[in-house]
């Protein structure tokens, strides 16, 4: 932390979803600062740090884990290489904000948690959506009490996708809707519904990558949970949760744009009412 309370961060790669998102809220915040953005290729790097404005840019990786003044690292890599440098970053004594997936399977779960824990380091999954204004605790709660506890969710996310050569469509780096789009619909229906005692699933697999996938959760408490996700050539772009309880069936997005005063569709005994939830503007 420099002089003026600002955490030093170092970012791995100059990913799309860096540029587009993590930079520029970098850049905003009033408690954190860019140091340094490692990328295979130097002249991405740059591209990244001179649109940003802070940092300096470097032509690798295990510069960044180096540099004293980086605090905390964030990690938009393929999603096969998370692990390796999740791990390095622990090692070197960095906080890590990883994009998801975090890890590829809950062994490497396992094992990056013994890692932050022998570190006394933090390992974040960057899910953006639960940090949304709809899912505060002063909108989500007493709306959950007001509809009664949960019996069913389904949750559903999908987006047109035709673009050949993808990183998507590698298998070996961990690509396909499944750790692309499917794991924002796992990771909602987990957390609202608890620890899942059985899965059921079907997909379309494609070179050993998953296309379309739909799984069915069950919870200890016998609640269902089933989601939906998809990388099609003709498909609209899509994010839905439904719930379902006693009184009534409710559908909100899953994954909300960051800014949007957000519209909540209950339907009850008496038909479809349009209510909105918090206070945000569009």
């Amino acid at each position: 932390m420099d002089s003026e309370g600002r955490i030093g961060w170092g970012v791995l790669g100059a990913a799309g979803v860096a540029r587009r998102r993590f930079l520029p809220a970098l850049r905003a915040a009033t408690n954190a600062q860019l140091v340094i953005l490692g990328s295979r290729s130097l002249e991405h790097a740059a591209a990244a740090v001179e649109a940003v404005g802070q940092g300096r840019p470097v032509s690798s990786y295990e510069a960044v884990l180096e540099d004293p003044e980086v605090e905390a690292v964030y990690l938009p890599l393929p999603n096969a290489l998370h692990r390796e440098w999740a791990l390095k970053a622990l090692d070197a004594g960095k906080h890590v904000l990883c994009e998801k997936p975090l890890v590829l399977s809950s062994s490497e779960v396992d094992e990056l948690a013994q890692a932050a824990l022998s570190a006394d380091r933090v390992v974040m999954e960057a899910f953006m959506y639960r940090l949304h204004p709809q899912y505060e605790r002063s909108t989500w709660e007493p709306l959950l009490r007001d509809i009664g506890a949960i019996r069913l969710a389904q949750a559903r996310f999908s987006f047109p996708f035709d673009r050949p050569g993808d990183i998507r469509e590698n298998a070996e780096l961990g690509g396909g809707a499944l750790w692309d789009i499917g794991s924002y619909c796992l990771d909602v229906l987990t957390w609202q519904l608890g620890d899942v005692v059985e899965v059921q699933a079907l997909g379309d697999l494609r070179g050993g990558t998953i296309w379309t996938a739909a799984i069915e959760l069950r919870s200890p408490q016998d609640r269902l949970g089933r989601r939906g996700a998809a990388l099609q050539v003709r498909s609209r772009s899509d994010s839905r949760l439904w719930v379902s309880t006693a009184l009534s069936t409710s559908t909100v997005r899953s994954v909300p744009p960051a800014q949007r005063l957000l519209e909540l569709r209950l339907t009850v005994r008496s038909g479809l009412e349009l209510t909105r939830l918090g206070g945000h503007p569009r």
